[in-house]
């Protein structure tokens, strides 16, 4: 007699696949959600290398983010690398709510994402996810984090705490060199964590500093300064559905920037383009301090 075939929720082999697909439009958005959990585990430096590697004779990028947050406990680690794993599940207090973003992003970008992480000096746990390892059935469960040395130890700033989150066979990177992948997210990271960065955050990508940079052209930046406010910022109260017997509301701003046409006027259409005066430019919306979207 045959044994009954099983029907688990999630098959698995297709579901890490079809997952790499969801939620990410480009590189810059994946890296902004490691560098969301970095801010969320107080750090105030978050570093990105990206690195070319040669495998095989063939070219590989490899993208590194570190951080001096809290670190995590060897538990911690091995739920964070869970589909839905979060000691924050469902909070408001920051961006994300439902403990994808980790191996979600970094998935969505290559085949394979290790972590190390520490909350004490020298003592550095390890773990990781591989698509190709879970679509044949070699890992059915987030592997138990393992003592390890940091290999990446040359290029991460000492800290008595943080984590490192290495991306490796990155096979869906927006851009396959390292000056345009870089160039990319220093736009990107310095639009998207600007309030951050303003308020005393560092991010770095191989060494250099992102600068922030204001779409409404209000604060100085890697961005073009003269903008004036139009009006006052308008203030509203919105009720917040789903809360049940207990109303509660959220606040809303909305600022509006009048642009310097006649002084801006004479700029080429290329360097309009080049300080997102065109072609981009729009409605900036802002939660937590974080841009999360834009156009």
């Amino acid at each position: 007699m045959k044994p009954s075939p099983s029907y688990p929720i999630v098959a698995l082999n297709r579901f890490i696949e079809a997952t790499r697909d969801s939620g990410y439009k480009n590189t810059s958005a994946a890296v902004a959600e490691l560098i969301d959990n970095s801010f969320e585990a107080e750090a105030s430096v978050v570093e990105i290398f990206i690195n070319e590697l040669s495998i095989d004779a063939r070219r590989e990028l490899q993208v590194i983010v570190s951080d001096n947050g809290h670190g995590m406990t060897p538990s911690v680690l091995r739920l964070a690398l869970q589909f839905g794993g979060s000691t924050r599940f469902n909070s408001r207090l920051g961006v994300g709510r439902y403990g994808m973003g980790l191996p979600n992003s970094s998935l969505s970008q290559g085949r394979r994402v290790d972590v190390y992480s520490w909350t004490q000096p020298g003592v550095v746990w390890w773990t990781h996810l591989d698509v190709d390892e879970i679509a044949t059935g070699a890992i059915q469960n987030v592997p138990k984090p393992v003592r390890a040395r940091l290999k990446t130890v040359d290029c991460i700033s000492e800290s008595p705490h943080g984590t490192v989150v290495v991306w490796s066979k990155c096979d869906r990177l927006n851009h396959k060199k390292v000056k345009t992948l870089t160039a990319k997210l220093h736009a990107e990271l310095g639009k998207t964590f600007r309030k951050q960065i303003y308020s005393g955050k560092t991010i770095k990508i191989n060494g250099e500093t992102v600068q922030p940079i204001d779409p409404l052209f209000l604060h100085k930046g890697a961005n073009l300064l003269g903008a004036t406010q139009y009006g006052p910022t308008l203030k509203y109260e919105v009720k917040v559905p789903g809360c049940g017997s207990k109303a509660r509301t959220a606040s809303v701003s909305i600022t509006f920037s009048e642009l310097p046409i006649e002084q801006w006027h004479n700029l080429s259409n290329d360097e309009k383009r080049s300080y997102n005066i065109s072609k981009g430019a729009g409605v900036s919306v802002v939660r937590g301090n974080r841009e999360i979207d834009y156009g």
